[in-house]
């Protein structure tokens, strides 16, 4: 049995296959976007709260498209019910972003936590939304 396999067999055995999934297309666009959130922030000197905004929004098309096919494959959407769902899922992570964005000013500007290290527990706050609200309504069965 592979470490990875260790690691996330207890979190699927609570959890569920479908969760896991979620949180790996997440993972692929938080890299995209922690990416971008430094390259705002280092190279074209952006405020650290304009390069999160910005850095939040473009791994939603990326991300949607991987759970429609992947995480939400067994909920199969006809192609204008496929619009449809991009719009409800576009309309959860947009209130995710912004749970995003508060945390992340928490953590920096009152917290005085690296905006870094601030970002990515941002992240983990906002996962726990985007799938609660993704799986039970943008996804819904």
């Amino acid at each position: 049995m592979g470490l990875l396999t260790k690691v996330l067999d207890p979190f699927i055995r609570r959890f569920g296959v479908r969760i896991v999934k979620f949180g790996m297309v997440g993972a692929t666009g938080t890299l995209l976007s922690l990416f971008l959130y430094w390259l705002f922030n280092e190279m074209f000197l952006l405020h650290y709260m304009i390069s999160a905004a910005i850095s939040n929004e473009v791994p939603v098309f990326t991300n949607f498209g991987l759970n429609q096919l992947w995480t939400f494959g067994d909920r199969p959407a006809g192609r204008r019910h496929v619009w449809h769902r991009l719009a409800k899922y576009h309309a959860v992570v947009l209130a995710g972003i912004i749970i995003h964005l508060a945390v992340l000013f928490a953590l920096t500007d009152f917290l005085l936590i690296d905006k870094y290290v601030s970002y990515i527990i941002a992240v983990i706050v906002a996962f726990f939304w985007n799938y609660l609200f993704s799986s039970r309504w943008a996804w819904k069965a």
